[in-house]
């Protein structure tokens, strides 16, 4: 089975896999150069690489069996949101699962909180203030289904109007997302703070 993290960071997720897979089965790839380096100091036998801020990556298509994707798509813009959804459904095989979190309750039940006591102590304090204008605008528009984001911006190879904080709701992967079938869903920060989608490339028709 070939795995591959997008959105890799210093390699915290094939860290984790190494347990399970041989490390010849393991791939990396993020935006940021340096984390990659430091990737590459710490897990030698694994592959990694530096991607673009947009497709294409450097895989054929069909290419891994697994596809996780951990605090990625709570932070892209929309744009973001649709490219890369696209482009590892191109480099996921037809059965395969892609796996990834975005933010939904989680953030909701922070919001409400720093709006009710308008603290700004904190970065995502601020960013949650800066980004809406209410507790209920944000909610509100979360549960008809926008993909709703704020910009925030992350540093050098992330601008703002890239990178904030994002929310894909169910419904809105549903309505817009094609090839990739939800096979399971959880969003209850009691077990975990981002909502997690389990997703499966499926064959699309003959000619597509």
């Amino acid at each position: 089975m070939q795995v591959l993290d997008f959105g890799c960071g210093w390699g915290r997720v094939p860290r984790v896999l190494l347990r399970d897979f041989p490390t010849a089965n393991l791939f990396g790839t993020d935006v940021d150069p340096e984390m990659i380096e430091i990737a590459r100091e710490l897990l030698p036998e694994v592959e990694f690489r530096v991607n673009g801020a947009r497709p294409p990556l450097a895989y054929p298509d069909e290419r891994f069996d697994l596809i996780l994707v951990n605090s990625v798509f709570s932070h892209l813009a929309e744009p973001n949101f649709t490219a890369w959804i696209a482009e590892l459904t191109r480099v996921l095989r037809t059965g395969g699962v892609l796996a990834f979190t975005s933010w939904g309750q989680g953030l909701l039940d922070m919001a409400k909180g720093v709006f009710e006591s308008g603290q700004r102590e904190f970065a995502w304090q601020r960013n949650i203030l800066n980004g809406f204008a209410s507790y209920e605008e944000l909610a509100g528009r979360f549960a008809s289904g926008e993909f709703v984001f704020a910009p925030t911006g992350g540093g050098k190879y992330l601008p703002g109007d890239d990178f904030g904080l994002a929310m894909v709701s169910r419904s809105y992967f549903e309505q817009h997302v094609r090839g990739l079938v939800l096979r399971d869903f959880l969003d209850d920060p009691k077990q975990f703070s981002q909502s997690l989608f389990f997703t499966q490339k499926v064959a699309g028709p003959p000619g597509a």
